[in-house]
């Protein structure tokens, strides 16, 4: 069965790559568009809040996480003779997952292709710690605390940076498998991983000695109370991150070099700056909360959006307040 794709080219651009001159740059795929009649008889929802979603909408999300899939070579197709031959097994299923980020006046829906490798037991080499909220909740007090985070005449900014697809740049470490999705069907075959994909029991883990690569060849020191937190003598940087988010305080010269540095490894989504400074953001959404700097301090409050979501799934949208 052939693929599903129809492949738009590039007309006669040379070619280069998504991040050229990165490290971590992947082949640019100009761009994907899925058969719809893929898609006649179905509906899509939300993962989360189980509401509707529009077609359109949901198959370009789809597109471009397709894209991005073989931009970055996930997996190679192999005869599922190997997979047998290998494991023993069959390969591990793979599912869309598909959340919409904005609202229902402005949607902006962001497609996953997951794996679907369920636990078989306990496995201590697939264990990625994650920092306590404490840890960021110290690092935001330290930026404003006298003589550590400002001073006189001088006063440190905080920065916010998520990696786009965090897992797709960690090489995969086990022999794993998967179902090819629907999109990218070809009969017999399944997909042998190369990168880590999202649903696999390593993945995390795999992201996590990545990015501890990353920041120990670039000066950091790893922390002792948790191995997610970092710091940067020669620059005085700290650094708190949590799965694929960064929160960095520091002075505005440091924070621009490693800016620069990390954008030379990975494709980033920089959220904002906090800061002082007129010309400083002065708010983030952060791991479901609201993040605000003010003259009096900075202020930690849940996401009004988050308390929705839970009173919907609870159902006490009519309950009494």
């Amino acid at each position: 069965m052939p693929t599903n794709y129809l492949w738009i080219k590039r007309s006669d651009a040379p070619r280069r790559s998504v991040g050229e001159g990165m490290v971590g740059a992947v082949d640019r795929v100009d761009d994907i568009r899925i058969n719809h009649k893929l898609y006649e008889d179905v509906e899509f929802y939300d993962d989360i809040s189980g509401k509707h979603l529009p077609k359109d909408e949901t198959i370009k999300a789809r597109e471009k996480e397709m894209a991005e899939v073989y931009a970055h070579k996930i997996y190679t197709k192999v005869p599922i003779k190997e997979c047998h031959d290998v494991t023993g097994e069959e390969p591990i299923g793979t599912k869309w997952l598909e959340v919409n980020k904005g609202d229902e006046d402005e949607y902006n829906i962001r497609a996953r292709l997951v794996a679907q490798e369920f636990s078989k037991g306990k496995l201590s080499t697939i264990f990625a710690a994650t920092p306590p909220l404490e840890a960021k909740q110290a690092l935001l007090s330290v930026a404003v605390t006298e003589g550590i985070g400002y001073g006189e005449g001088w006063y440190y900014k905080l920065d916010f940076i998520d990696i786009k697809r965090a897992c797709f740049y960690a090489p995969a470490k086990r022999d794993v498998y998967i179902k090819l999705p629907l999109e990218d069907l070809t009969e017999g075959y399944c997909g042998k991983l190369n990168k880590s994909m999202y649903g696999t029991r390593d993945a995390s883990l795999n992201w996590e000695n990545e990015y501890i690569r990353f920041m120990t060849s670039i000066g950091f020191i790893r922390g002792l109370s948790s191995p997610c937190l970092f710091y940067h003598p020669g620059k005085d940087i700290r650094a708190v991150v949590y799965g694929d988010d960064f929160t960095l305080l520091g002075a505005e010269e440091q924070l621009n070099w490693f800016k620069t540095e990390i954008q030379l490894t990975w494709a980033i989504d920089f959220k904002a700056r906090l800061g002082p400074e007129l010309t400083d953001q002065k708010s983030i959404r952060l791991l479901n909360r609201i993040v605000e700097w003010t003259p009096e301090g900075i202020n930690i409050e849940g996401d009004q959006r988050h308390a929705e979501i839970i009173i919907n799934q609870l159902g006490l949208n009519d309950a009494k307040q």
